[in-house]
């Protein structure tokens, strides 16, 4: 099938933008009102950005101006973050991060510290997380971007754990993933026990300094009522998929471009989307580059249900889809199921064209 046109995609302070759009100025991207606080009105001389995070009261939201700002690089704060908002362990009266674009940059200075070797990666450069003894929190993320750095192993960039709300107009690129499994599966954003979030106008860019090095973009985990929208994932090492699912459901992806997606250590045979144990997951409008013809190249979509973890059978439908031709299906919309002891999905995809008509596709299955 055609691709659509991909110069539609431009970037707009940090946005994801219709061509053609009014460019906004940094100064109407950074939000105002009693819901935030400035950055300079509580940052003290000395503060790192962790202090100036636990300084903000009243469940407020901390904007930036523009300008790079570092994430403590000890991994010392909560568990293993660089930096914790919302919870008693770290920035409790904190409920998230505003920029004014892309040149609100948060990073971590390079260093070489050790990787974790057993189990997911703890290591969040952002994590805004309540614990279980709290109740959920709802958090707002928009406007700046995460700058991946050689830190010498794995680690997440924008954690959420039982926190709400909406994560709009980011850019991250360049976050260490080395591979499918962890500890070497990480998340440019990665997602735990959310129950309603969007995800809106994001660019995740899996290269760093043009070489890719990034896992999977997106990983809903224990999640269900997420919104995907306007959205541009691209160019990864490694990891699940662009939007890769793990035992959630009830979830929409509207008008979202994922291309160049890579799986295993290196060997860029991802998925566009892949789904385990999920259900209920709906798209709109995606575009699946795959360049399967590339050896080693990815498909389009994979459903997984194992029985180990429960044989939850995806129910995925599909409307509008654009894709480009793989070196097999016969140039069809190309969906997986790996071939697993235990392998319980039943359900084939369900794919539509604009009119509501199916769609021939292809089903690799055991």
């Amino acid at each position: 099938m055609t691709l659509r046109d991909t110069s539609v995609w431009v970037a707009a302070s940090g946005a994801l933008a219709k061509k053609g759009r009014t460019q906004p100025s940094p100064e109407s991207l950074r939000p105002t009102g009693p819901n935030y606080v400035r950055y300079e009105d509580v940052y003290v001389s000395g503060d790192d950005l962790q202090a100036v995070v636990n300084r903000v009261t009243g469940n407020k939201v901390l904007t930036f101006p523009e300008g790079v700002f570092f994430i403590p690089n000890n991994f010392s704060n909560g568990y293993r973050d660089g930096v914790r908002l919302g919870d008693p362990s770290g920035g409790p009266g904190c409920r998230g991060f505003a920029g004014s674009g892309r040149n609100t940059i948060f990073k971590m200075a390079s260093s070489n510290q050790t990787g974790w070797v057993s189990g997911a990666s703890p290591y969040m450069l952002i994590d805004a997380i309540s614990s279980t003894a709290y109740p959920a929190i709802t958090v707002e993320f928009r406007n700046f971007q995460i700058q991946g750095t050689n830190l010498g192993h794995e680690y997440n960039g924008l954690r959420l754990e039982r926190a709400n709300g909406v994560i709009d107009n980011l850019y991250i690129n360049g976050i260490s993933g080395y591979d499918k499994i962890p500890p070497g599966e990480t998340g440019a954003i990665s997602l735990n026990k959310v129950t309603s979030l969007a995800i809106t106008n994001t660019e995740i860019d899996g290269r760093r300094n043009g070489v890719r090095v990034s896992s999977s973009p997106i990983m809903p985990n224990n999640s269900s009522n997420i919104l995907v929208e306007d959205c541009y994932l691209h160019h990864t090492l490694t990891g699940g998929g662009g939007i890769a699912w793990f035992n959630s459901s009830d979830s929409v992806v509207r008008n979202v471009r994922s291309e160049y997606i890579g799986s295993g250590s290196g060997k860029l045979s991802g998925y566009c989307f892949n789904h385990e144990q999920s259900t209920r997951i709906t798209y709109y409008d995606p575009i699946m580059v795959c360049d399967r013809n590339a050896v080693g190249g990815t498909l389009h979509m994979s459903l997984n249900a194992d029985a180990a973890r429960g044989g939850v059978d995806c129910v995925v439908t599909v409307n509008n889809p654009t894709w480009d031709a793989t070196s097999v299906g016969s140039g069809k919309f190309c969906v997986e199921t790996w071939t697993m002891v235990g392998q319980q999905q039943v359900s084939p995809p369900l794919v539509y064209d604009a009119s509501g008509n199916p769609l021939p596709f292809t089903w690799i299955h055991p």
